[in-house]
């Protein structure tokens, strides 16, 4: 790393001044091809900025790790360097593939402010990033968790209804950090409430992935589709609530109906994967709702149980079939990736 990088990276300004003044190169660049300005805008020193940008630093100096310097600025929160770079040539919908437009890294750190100043000096709303994984703006403010942001840039224009093929939809985005008032506002504001992101998979199941009751019954009240899907999407729904070991809403599907038969699955029964994940009040539920655990072919398959909770729980519904009893092991002392394969 060069003195200048080092000196910028410390924040010591006159030793920035005196490298300059003695012919350093403002647009040099380190092992990972940042520059000085780089350095500067991420650590946020508006004097160091103004100086070498006013010494020939250029504004759009772009990096393959961290894209360019006003990417930098939106990320650290400093609207006044947000502001300097932009009023001397920074461009605002430039596409950096790994964090999308300047826009994209301003929501991300949550600061409406800078978003704000963006979208008023040009900043497109419903920009899409090259990299798939990001989406839109709104995307990543519905995913951050911050229902002002994503106010904002609804009411400037950003479309709800946007497709990313791999994040699906802002919907989707939003009731992955479980916030129920936004997905209340997204849904308010005419998102699909029974939109699939490209693995075919519908919110609902962010809901049930994350476990809020309050949010599964929202959706569910407002119209998303249970009692009108197949047993077979109706069977991972459950599923996942029990691998997820989230009770309630284990308790609220069984307890309204939406499973019509607790002891037919066509793929490995909630059953199963709450007893080896070691949910145990999953397990108290489904014995609540009278799934049958003669019913899981233990001659075939034995039932791993993570615990001796679980086990106590099972033998009283199987001891009057004793010859099921040697079908059940105890799984302990396994990591999770063993667990999950």
């Amino acid at each position: 790393m060069s003195k200048l990088l080092i000196a910028v990276k410390e924040g010591n300004f006159h030793e920035v001044k005196r490298l300059v003044d003695h012919g350093a190169d403002v647009n040099s660049e380190n092992y990972y091809h940042a520059s000085p300005l780089h350095f500067a805008a991420s650590s946020g020193s508006l004097e160091i900025v103004k100086y070498l940008v006013q010494h020939g630093a250029d504004v759009n100096f772009e990096n393959h790790r961290v894209g360019r310097p006003l990417h930098s600025e939106a990320s650290s929160g400093s609207l006044e360097n947000v502001q300097y770079l932009v009023e001397h040539g920074a461009e605002v919908n430039f596409d950096f593939i790994y964090y999308g437009s300047p826009l994209h890294s301003a929501v991300s750190s949550g600061s409406l402010e800078i978003v704000k100043y963006l979208v008023d000096h040009g900043a497109d709303v419903n920009f899409e990033s090259s990299d798939s994984d990001i989406g839109s703006p709104l995307h990543s403010a519905a995913s951050s968790g911050s229902l002002k942001i994503v106010k904002y840039l609804v009411d400037h224009g950003a479309d709800v209804s946007c497709e990313n093929r791999y994040v699906g939809r802002p919907l989707h985005s939003a009731a992955s950090p479980g916030s129920l008032e936004m997905v209340k506002y997204l849904v308010e504001h005419d998102a699909d409430i029974n939109c699939k992101n490209w693995l075919n998979k519908p919110v609902i199941h962010n809901a049930v992935k994350f476990g809020s009751l309050e949010m599964f019954k929202y959706l569910v009240e407002h119209g998303a589709e249970l009692t009108n899907q197949e047993n077979l999407d109706m069977s991972r729904i459950l599923f996942l609530a029990c691998k997820g070991g989230n009770t309630l809403i284990v308790e609220y599907l069984l307890q309204h109906g939406a499973i019509k038969d607790v002891n037919n699955w066509k793929l490995k029964s909630p059953l199963r994967i709450a007893c080896l994940k070691g949910h145990t009040a999953v397990v108290q539920t489904l014995m609540k709702y009278n799934v049958d655990i003669r019913k899981e072919n233990l001659e075939k398959e034995p039932l791993i149980c993570r615990n001796n909770e679980i086990i106590n729980i099972l033998n009283v519904e199987l001891k009057k079939s004793l010859k099921h009893r040697k079908k059940i092991t105890i799984l302990k002392g396994m990591d999770n990736v063993n667990l999950t394969k």
